[in-house]
């Protein structure tokens, strides 16, 4: 899509269903909304999964005749197996559900996942991009010239509640954020980041191969369980973090630490994950004898080929980039098989399986769409 906005969040409506979603495998959730019109009507189609067996899903529908009010009626579930479901009105008023679980059909069952517009020539033959060269950017005459999506976005946190775009990695099973003084305050669940579910976690969709994600953050960890920061998340497998911490050594300081992973897919160094303590400059690090917690701005800088983690100063706008891992970690990816989530980004807190009373405090989100 080269030129869009978000309308309305579907699910933040569709209550009932909302508050089952709260335990997912991690290649579950919502397989393939669609979104159709007709006859004044709109109308949502998509499968909640908790397993990737498609003959055990079930698709739900919910309708509205306005798509920017937050009026949708409540999901009804509809009683035919399979994935990717959506909507055929034939001419005589009949309307069809069609769904992927399929036994047999064409070629054993091979299906098109995208199509494009393709010229036949002379003689027959199909010839792509006019004949030129097939490479990763071709001009398509029929893009706009620009994007109508801003390069910047800036959410201060002014609203009573989360602008559309925030999203949980499931629903929330009580009360561990909030909106207050123009700041959201997050107080970390015992669940991790590699939780399945009840972690304390805010993300939105990174959606530029060039991204900076940046934020704000006050923490006073007062115990070596505790730790805030934001993420860079795939899944509760995959997930690269830069975070405020008790130091590992010093019970009294507070440290910068990161958490990534090392060497390319396939490589000596496959999937090992790296953590380096960094002593916060002087002036933004907190002691038992200083209750005030430390304030930084934490940073993740994407391109197309690695992810970097920083911080920089109130005072200063300079980053200091502590530390980078390759791009390939982020590609959609859950064990052996691929998971269908994206790249995220945002911010979290966890008391790493103890209970946690003290909040982290983050103010000013800035993304910036690059190239740079």
């Amino acid at each position: 899509m080269a030129g869009f906005y978000i309308a309305q969040a579907f699910f933040a409506a569709a209550r009932r269903l909302h508050k089952q979603i709260n335990l997912l495998i991690g290649h579950g959730g919502t397989f393939a909304p669609t979104i159709r019109y007709n006859n004044g009507t709109f109308y949502i189609l998509t499968t909640y999964a908790d397993t990737f067996l498609p003959f055990e899903q079930n698709s739900f529908i919910s309708t509205t005749d306005d798509i920017f009010s937050n009026n949708w009626t409540q999901p009804m579930y509809l009683d035919q197996a399979g994935i990717d479901p959506d909507l055929f009105w034939d001419t005589d008023g009949t309307v069809y559900l069609n769904t992927g679980c399929l036994e047999f059909g064409p070629e054993g069952g091979n299906s098109t996942i995208w199509q494009s517009k393709l010229d036949l020539t002379t003689d027959g033959w199909p010839l792509a991009n006019d004949g030129k060269p097939i490479t990763l950017d071709m001009w398509d005459p029929n893009l706009p010239s620009q994007s109508n999506v801003s390069k910047v976005l800036v959410d201060d946190f002014s609203s009573p509640s989360l602008q559309l775009g925030w999203e949980f990695r499931a629903t929330p099973s009580r009360p561990w954020w909030r909106i207050e003084n123009d700041s959201l305050i997050l107080r970390g669940t015992v669940a991790t980041l590699s939780a399945l579910d009840v972690m304390a976690l805010v993300l939105r969709k990174q959606d530029a191969l060039f991204y900076d994600f940046s934020v704000d953050m006050s923490f006073n960890p007062t115990l070596p369980t505790h730790e805030a920061g934001i993420v860079a998340w795939v899944n509760d497998l995959y997930h690269n973090t830069i975070s405020l911490v008790r130091c590992q050594d010093q019970t009294n300081a507070t440290c910068l630490r990161t958490l990534t992973t090392v060497g390319e897919r396939g490589g000596e160094f496959d999937g090992n994950t790296t953590t380096i303590y960094y002593p916060l400059p002087t002036g933004l690090s907190n002691t038992t004898q200083s209750t005030s917690a430390a304030n930084v701005r934490l940073h993740i800088r994407a391109t197309p080929e690695t992810y970097q983690l920083g911080y920089s100063m109130p005072s200063d706008n300079a980053t200091t980039w502590l530390t980078a891992y390759t791009a390939s970690w982020m590609a959609p990816h859950y064990e052996d098989r691929i998971s269908w989530q994206g790249a995220r980004m945002g911010m979290y807190a966890t008391g790493n399986g103890v209970v946690m009373l003290e909040e982290a405090v983050f103010r000013n989100v800035e993304v910036v769409r690059g190239p740079y």
